[in-house]
């Protein structure tokens, strides 16, 4: 058993996107802080300029943040994108409640976006940029040392540059964490969340439903009781059904690296 830190972990599923984990002390009424950056750059997909659009449009399927226009059937996949993540989380007991802020810039598609939907029909878009911010509320209950139950509150705001269309996505749901120990000061740790029910906006106007699911793997390190050094994986798809009658399909993967710090509140 690792000296430094005992066996709970909060590992926060934040669905789609926002997951990250979170380390204890021996005191169980404490804060955390983290950070975290998500870097996927494909843009030396689309460097080449002889015209090859074929070449182009099969590579559009390996972006970090890409789907399918059920509307137009065009396919979407951003060329570069990068978030920064900061969450805050509290642990009293067996229980805890965080929140987590997570920062989109310039997602940029040299090619088709995802379709700006809104009550009346829907726009086409190609050739744009779109920040994309995500924001989670969460509380949760430690079964045992090793794997934790919460729901979640979550909300997605995209933001499309040209024209500045606004989407927004409100939903709730629940998850599930684990955390092993697997040598001295590393602990693996895995998260499942599931958004069952959510709310999409276009402009302030509803105009859909959706739901859906994000996995995420990763590699604490235990600098000291308070520092730690997170590395992982994250993978979410979501699908937005809309009042039209045809979906929109979003994956997002993404690897990243942080920092967390806690301390004791005893």
């Amino acid at each position: 058993m690792p000296t430094l830190y005992n066996n709970r972990l909060i590992i926060t599923v934040l669905f789609i996107s926002m997951l990250h984990a979170k380390t204890v002390v021996a005191s169980q009424n404490n804060l955390s802080f983290s950070i975290r950056v998500f870097e996927q750059d494909y843009s030396a997909l689309f460097d080449n300029d002889d015209g090859d659009y074929q070449r182009q449009k099969e590579s559009y399927k390996d972006g970090a943040w890409n789907g399918k226009n059920g509307g137009s059937d065009t396919r979407f996949s951003s060329s570069s994108g990068q978030q920064l993540a900061f969450s805050g989380a509290y642990q009293y007991g067996d229980f805890y409640t965080g929140l987590n802020i997570q920062l989109g810039e310039k997602y940029k598609f040299r090619g088709k976006t995802p379709d700006q939907i809104t009550p009346t029909g829907t726009t086409e878009v190609s050739n744009d940029k779109i920040n994309r911010n995500e924001l989670d509320i969460i509380f949760g209950y430690y079964l045992n040392e090793y794997f934790s139950l919460f729901v979640d509150t979550k909300r997605i705001s995209s933001t499309w540059k040209s024209n500045h269309y606004r989407q927004e996505f409100i939903g709730s749901g629940f998850g599930v964490t684990a955390a092993w120990p697997i040598y001295k000061n590393f602990t693996l740790y895995g998260s499942a969340g599931f958004i069952i029910a959510g709310q999409i906006k276009g402009n302030g106007q509803k105009v859909g439903k959706g739901h859906g699911v994000a996995l995420d793997l990763g590699l604490m390190y235990a600098i000291n009781l308070s520092h730690r050094l997170i590395f992982g994986l994250k993978e979410s798809h979501y699908v937005y059904k809309f009042n039209a009658g045809h979906e929109q399909t979003h994956h997002m993967g993404a690897v990243y690296i942080g920092y967390s710090y806690t301390f004791s509140l005893d």
